[in-house]
């Protein structure tokens, strides 16, 4: 039985498979014949006064996959467009393998041959790279790191009063007011 007709016939259960958010299986009449994870760190490096160079963290990059599949002949178009459009969506994946399952995985790259030997359908090296989601929290600055007071936070003061504005603000903001309304912008 050769690699295509191995490809062509299918399988049961695919010990390597890629699936939608759902965890139904995105193109599944391809057959994986290579998977290769990369799950690098990066050390930080910083030299010191005697020239010599330390280490004091590392960084945990982003997970890359590349698997190279072979399309199904009946549908290889169709699966192809499925995988183009998918990587213009930043559809995120979760890949299983033998070793685990990787999540928040999309498309980076599809690099595909097309060749006589394989005239009935294309071999995709289908290239993934891991979305790590950070969620930013924003905090007021304390009132003493504030250059304008008046910009400073006033959670945790309590019911304030409201202020009449003195004669040098009302001139500023009509100073302001004018100077919008005069310039050519402002129409």
């Amino acid at each position: 039985m050769s690699i295509l007709d191995f490809a062509q016939a299918g399988s049961t259960a695919d010990t390597v498979a890629i699936y939608d958010q759902n965890f139904d299986q995105f193109i599944p009449y391809s057959r994986p014949m290579k998977c290769s994870v990369t799950e690098p760190t990066k050390n930080m490096e910083h030299p010191i006064e005697t020239g010599s160079v330390i280490t004091d963290h590392r960084v945990i990059m982003p997970v890359e996959i590349d698997m190279a599949l072979v399309l199904n002949a009946d549908v290889y178009y169709d699966q192809y467009q499925q995988m183009k459009q998918a990587m213009k969506a930043a559809t995120l994946f979760y890949i299983g393998t033998r070793t685990g399952i990787y999540r928040n995985m999309m498309i980076t790259d599809i690099p595909h041959e097309e060749s006589p030997d394989q005239y009935d359908t294309i071999t995709v090296n289908i290239k993934f790279k891991e979305v790590q989601l950070v969620t930013a929290t924003f905090e007021p600055l304390p009132a003493r790191k504030v250059q304008n007071k008046d910009n400073a936070s006033t959670k945790d003061r309590g019911q304030q009063n409201s202020k009449t504005p003195t004669d040098a603000k009302k001139a500023q903001a009509e100073q302001s007011w004018l100077k919008d309304w005069t310039t050519p912008e402002g129409f």
